[in-house]
């Protein structure tokens, strides 16, 4: 039988990773500037992440509809 999606599990992968991402951010002074960056005072269209990522980690991993994952990594 050829799997399809409406006869297998769903398994959501945690990972985390390194990326880089500008961010532009309209203030009088660099100490505002910082001030709106730490509340999260931004439009995301101001938010640019870049395509460049490096030291994947897998985290865990959750079946559908589970509250706790079935494995995880370290």
């Amino acid at each position: 039988m050829t799997p399809t999606t409406t006869n297998m599990k769903k398994f959501i992968i945690e990972e985390s990773f390194v990326s880089y991402a500008d961010i532009e951010i309209y203030a009088d002074s660099k100490d505002e500037a910082l001030a709106k960056y730490h509340r999260g005072d931004y439009p995301m269209s101001n938010y640019s992440i870049s395509d460049y990522k490096e030291d994947y980690t897998l985290l865990a991993i959750t079946a559908e509809g589970e509250n706790q994952p079935l494995e995880t990594f370290s």
